[in-house]
This record gives C-alpha cells, sequence and structure tokens, in this order.
C-alpha cells in the first residue's frame, strides 16, 4: 500500500490546532498510541475523492476532551466526564469541528474531507478500519493544550481498497 499524500510537519498540526483551539499548543512525536479494539478512541476518517485515498486521525480520550473543552471552553467537569467516555452533545459538537479543520492536514492539490467521525472502532467503515492495520504512513503526537492537558494522536495514511467487481 503506498501513500501519495505525506504526512504532515508538525509544526503544522500545532498552527492548525492552535488555530481552532484557541490556545496555545505544544507539540511532539509520541509513541505508537494503542489502536486495539478495546482502546477508548476518537476516529475521524478523511477521503480525497479525487484519489481515494484514505486518512486517519486517532485521538485518546484525554486529547479529545481537552480540545472540545478549550475550544468551547466548557467546566472542566463536563471535559472530566468525557475523558472517562461520556462526551455531552456540545463536546461531541466542538470535537466534529475540529476534526473536521484538521482535515486541511491531508490538503495537497486536491480536497481531503471529512467522511465520518465516531467513538468505537466498531463503527468504522470498512475501508477505514483496514488501514488501522495497515497503513502506508503514521505519524503519532503528543499534543499538549495550555492549561488544560496533554493527549496523544495518530495520523494514519493509505489507499481505499478496490471495490470489488
Amino acid at each position: 500500500m503506498t501513500a501519495t499524500l505525506p504526512l504532515p510537519a508538525l509544526d503544522a498540526v500545532k498552527r492548525l490546532l492552535t488555530g481552532i483551539v484557541g490556545k496555545e499548543i505544544a507539540v511532539k512525536k509520541a509513541l505508537p498510541l494503542d489502536l486495539n479494539a478495546s482502546a477508548p478512541r476518537v476516529y475521524g476518517t478523511y477521503v480525497n475523492a479525487k484519489t481515494d485515498e484514505v486518512c486517519l486521525c486517532v485521538m485518546d480520550y484525554p486529547l479529545a476532551a481537552f480540545s472540545g473543552g478549550a475550544m468551547m471552553t466548557f467546566p472542566k467537569d463536563v471535559v472530566n466526564e468525557a475523558i472517562k467516555g461520556i462526551f455531552s452533545e456540545g463536546l461531541l459538537d466542538a470535537l466534529h469541528e475540529i476534526l473536521n479543520v484538521l482535515a486541511g492536514l491531508f490538503h495537497t492539490s486536491s480536497h481531503v474531507s471529512l467522511e465520518q467521525f465516531c467513538l468505537k472502532r466498531g463503527e468504522l467503515q470498512e475501508h477505514a478500519a483496514a488501514l488501522l492495520n495497515s497503513p502506508a504512513q503514521r505519524l503519532d503526537i503528543e499534543v499538549s493544550i495550555e492549561h488544560w492537558g496533554a493527549g496523544r494522536m495518530t495520523l494514519l495514511l493509505g489507499h481505499k481498497k478496490p471495490m470489488s467487481q
């Protein structure tokens, strides 16, 4: 599986997250995030309609909660509940918007858009679930949001499997 899209630079991740969250962000490469089926994660699937290339952003619950909470200035108790897996509707809306804007990390000469947002690996479409197991490229990032906290995310790049005929 060969990816044609380049992995984004850490600085691009920092700029984009700082712009959408509205807080100072620090980013650095991290140890690989556990992508097994039982790990609690937030998933954003992106597709380049021109090339059929699939990208996936996987966040741990702390990063999802802190980024959504910081963007909308939610009370800390709402954020703490999300870290435990209890996401309010408002926090989910904020997180959906963050993942939508993160599509900008994958733009090259054609448009990449958010195809799916979900909280359970089992809800991923087949092509996105396959990417978890065999990405062409992978970038693991630790993100720290000033006055909120830190979490991790993984960016995965690959291709959709051809449709069977």
